[in-house]
């Protein structure tokens, strides 16, 4: 008996509502690469690092049965 994978949507793009505590318009854009090269600078300015977060990427299934 062969277990299924979860298939895992494409990438969607990061928007300001999934980074910051916005609502509205705003928090439907989307983080354009220039943005988020500046969000970078600034973290590291005051971190001295960026910080390694990946976001989950949701199942279309629940997992499988072992």
């Amino acid at each position: 008996m062969s277990q299924e994978q979860c298939q895992r949507p494409q990438q969607e793009a990061i928007k300001y509502g999934d980074v910051f505590t916005v609502q509205g318009e705003l928090a439907e854009k989307t983080v354009t690469p220039r943005d988020a090269a500046m969000m970078q600078t600034a973290e590291n300015a005051m971190l001295g690092h960026t910080q390694k977060v990946v976001r989950p990427q949701p199942c279309s299934r629940p997992p499988c049965a072992t």
